[in-house]
């Protein structure tokens, strides 16, 4: 399997997640099993199936403007937020009081901390960031700052750039391996996120607790959940997006199809999940049926594997 192919399987991961996850988003693991049973196919919610969320949306817009100004440009990148906004795809309040500013002409930088005093500790970041990983997966480096960075146009508490730097790493260490099938490998896989960045405490306690879970073989969603969460904040939603991913690394599917039904947040959960086992698995592992029923228009698949081809060009050159 080419770097390609994983680079497509990223950014389509993350779209076949949000849309899977969307129709449930809020309700609670029992709710969804006692009206779904499982949540395996894409459903209509309060869009069409198949449809993006803002998670996708935004992910979109950093891809875009990494590839525009070959690297981070913050102010491009707000712009492509603002350019891009719809309101119906379910934008969070905060975030789209900060687009609002953007649009008005407040500074990348500052607009975060001005909107959300202290800046917001949730996933909006963390959700569009699997393009940061791709773009920058062989400059760690660069990835954190630029992670961080890009986090803080909308989330500038620690605990929600965090998150964000956290998706992006798994990404770029999900381009690397080749099999995470054996506990050791994904220990391996953790403590390299862990070595990588110096994370809060909430970050290294939650990296501990997906070592204990995964160790376990048999283990209710409840006990999961109660472990990690699935709520908005970043230092929940993201773990326990890594844990499901880790805990289903043999296949695309199970992996999604585990996050969504955790409940909670599930279209972040699964778009997050989705990107991690994307760039684990590539593009070709997706299953077809969930392709065939994404959204296709002027910025649907089709955009999103061009917008992740350039991406792989560009560090191809």
């Amino acid at each position: 399997m080419g770097l390609k192919e994983r680079f497509r399987g990223a950014l389509l991961g993350t779209f076949i997640g949000d849309a899977l996850g969307m129709p449930v988003e809020g309700m609670d693991y029992k709710s969804i099993e006692e009206k779904f049973g499982q949540v395996r196919e894409m459903l209509n919610g309060r869009l069409q199936k198949g449809s993006y969320t803002d998670d996708t949306q935004m992910m979109i817009g950093v891809a875009e403007s990494l590839h525009k100004n070959s690297g981070f440009c913050g102010e491009d990148m707000s712009n492509c937020f603002a350019e891009n906004f719809s309101a119906e795809r379910g934008y969070g309040r905060s975030t789209a009081t900060i687009i609002e500013e953007i649009k008005k002409g407040a500074k990348w930088n500052e607009v975060g901390e001005i909107v959300f005093k202290g800046g917001s500790l949730g996933n909006g970041a963390a959700m569009r960031s699997a393009p940061i990983g791709l773009y920058y997966y062989d400059n760690l480096d660069e990835l954190i700052t630029v992670g961080k960075e890009a986090a803080q146009i909308t989330h500038a508490h620690r605990l929600g750039y965090e998150g964000a730097i956290l998706i992006s790493l798994g990404v770029a260490f999900a381009l690397r391996y080749r099999s995470l099938d054996e506990f050791s490998a994904k220990e391996r896989f953790i403590r390299s996120i862990q070595k990588a960045y110096p994370f809060s405490k909430e970050y290294l306690n939650a990296f501990d607790k997906i070592l204990q879970l995964l160790r376990r073989r048999k283990l209710s969603r409840n006990e999961v959940i109660s472990n990690l969460g699935v709520s908005v904040k970043a230092h929940e939603s993201v773990p326990v997006s890594l844990y499901a991913f880790l805990r289903n690394t043999n296949s695309f599917e199970e992996a999604v199809v585990y996050a969504v039904n955790l409940g909670g947040d599930t279209d972040t959960i699964g778009a997050m999940t989705g990107s991690l086992a994307g760039a684990y698995h590539g593009c070709r592992m997706i299953p077809e049926r969930w392709l065939n029923d994404l959204e296709d228009g002027e910025k649907g698949k089709n955009y999103v594997i061009q917008l992740a081809d350039l991406l792989y060009e560009k560090i191809e050159i």
